[in-house]
């Protein structure tokens, strides 16, 4: 298993690399340096998801994006705080994308409950699991922050649609 706590901070090193150090000093900077970063994020990301280890978590911090590009102070959703296409680039790479959120339930010694979104909503456009479409239907728009259960929920769909399968006559 691998996991990187904080791609938005590796992703500033990339960026930090290909513009020579002018992003961390906060000097300007000729925009095409992103295409650089995000072909070096891109590199790593590839490596890290081609590998064989069987589980490749990545985290990041999420920002508010606008629902149409350029326009400001209008309705927004949350996505990967990393800049102009490296965000929606990474949410593609992967076949599990959740946004994490806190809910208002407590646990009986008050911490708070979480919840992963597991599909795309009006407010995080970024969640998706890429498997069967039969399968992902099945599944609860979010579930408990816990990966035990995650499997859980998807062991549960993938049994339900094989049991569907089974009952199909060819």
């Amino acid at each position: 298993t691998l996991v990187i706590d904080g791609y938005h901070k590796l992703y500033s090193v990339y960026l930090n690399i290909a513009t020579g150090g002018a992003y961390n000093k906060g000097e300007d900077f000729e925009a095409q340096k992103y295409a650089r970063a995000h072909r070096m994020s891109d590199e790593f990301l590839d490596l890290c998801l081609q590998s064989p280890l069987p589980y490749v978590t990545f985290t990041t911090w999420n920002a508010k994006e606008a629902d149409v590009a350029g326009q400001k102070g209008g309705p927004a959703h949350e996505f990967p705080d990393l800049p102009g296409k490296a965000a929606k680039e990474m949410v593609g790479k992967f076949s599990v994308v959740c946004f994490s959120r806190v809910t208002e339930q407590r646990l009986p010694d008050g911490r708070l409950v979480g919840e992963w979104g597991l599909k795309p909503d009006s407010k995080v456009w970024g969640n998706s699991v890429k498997m069967d479409a039969r399968l992902v239907g099945k599944l609860p728009a979010t579930c408990p922050q816990n990966f035990k259960q995650l499997y859980q929920i998807v062991t549960q769909a993938q049994q339900e649609v094989e049991t569907e399968n089974s009952g199909t006559v060819a």
